[in-house]
């Protein structure tokens, strides 16, 4: 949840306990394949042609890669740069109801664009991990509105979240824990001591209103991206999970959970990690289990 609601590469990268594992590639070999092996029928059912998503996701740049393999103590972060400058009109099919009611509240069309662009995705994404046509991915939602697959009795151990911020699009994806995802562009924001004297714990108030200008634009962000993360892997409101969190400056700069409600033991408990984006964004990655390995995707979006 942003706060604005409104060629073969291999990197491994030993960061103390946690291996990241970043493969760059691209998915069209996959997704013409996927066009291939869903029937004509299937197609003209679900309302869409798959070619057409084909097109699209262009911008999800050929990654043929079988995630169905993902092992629990592994987390897969794929990061989907999102074009304002595309139809998305005839890929509203593919959305449920309440998406498609989301996207038709956004005041700008670059909002829904990318909005759309990025819940088309994560059903691209998904339907990789299940084995699926990515039509028949479908959602429950629990009652703060936090998605979780409803098909195969493969996927009732995924859990998965979604954030976009400008640009940028981040879909998590974990086997046997919750996880949650959050990116905040970078911007001036104005209201961040207020924000952080209400919503942050008394020494991370003062923290913050110790910095000025960019570096405590930086700071605010990596506090509320960790907060937001650690709330969407609850799977909890923002109002109950925000004040309830107390993080630690450590000396190389790096944002350390320390309590929840009080409770020092989480800390052994859950993984928070920042996540390194390009110097515009901000992002933060949580889940109620540790973990070993991420494997980072970076899909470029096209244009149409």
């Amino acid at each position: 949840m942003a706060l604005d609601r409104g060629p073969d590469a291999l990197l491994v990268v030993e960061q103390k306990d946690l291996l990241i594992h970043g493969r760059i590639r691209g998915l069209a070999d996959w997704l013409i394949c996927q066009c291939a092996c869903i029937p004509e029928e299937a197609q003209q059912a679900s309302g869409f042609k798959m070619a057409n998503v084909v097109e699209m996701i262009g911008c999800l740049n050929n990654i043929s890669l079988d995630r169905s393999s993902l092992r629990i103590n592994e987390i897969d972060v794929w990061r989907v740069s999102l074009v304002d400058d595309f139809d998305m009109r005839e890929f509203v099919e593919l959305l449920d109801h309440e998406e498609r009611a989301r996207a038709a509240s956004f005041l700008f069309d670059h909002h829904r664009t990318r909005f759309i662009q990025s819940h088309v995705a994560l059903r691209l994404i998904l339907a990789r991990y299940v084995g699926c046509d990515p039509a028949s991915v479908s959602f429950v939602r629990n009652r703060y509105k936090k998605p979780r697959l409803k098909m195969q009795v493969r996927a009732a151990d995924l859990d998965f979240n979604l954030s976009r911020s400008g640009r940028c699009c981040l879909v998590a994806i974990r086997i046997g824990s919750e996880v949650g995802i959050d990116v905040e562009q970078v911007r001036k924001l104005p209201e961040a001591a207020d924000i952080a004297r209400k919503w942050f714990t008394p020494s991370e108030a003062r923290r913050l209103a110790s910095l000025v200008g960019v570096a405590r634009q930086l700071a605010f962000l990596s506090m509320w991206t960790h907060r937001e993360a650690v709330t969407k892997a609850l799977g909890t409101s923002l109002e109950k999970a925000l004040d309830r969190m107390e993080f630690a400056l450590d000396p190389g700069g790096a944002l350390r959970l320390v309590s929840w409600c009080g409770n020092r033991s989480v800390a052994n408990k859950w993984s928070v990690r920042r996540i390194e984006l390009d110097s515009g964004y901000v992002g933060a990655l949580a889940s109620l289990k540790p973990f070993e390995m991420l494997n980072y995707f970076d899909c470029q979006a096209a244009n149409r």
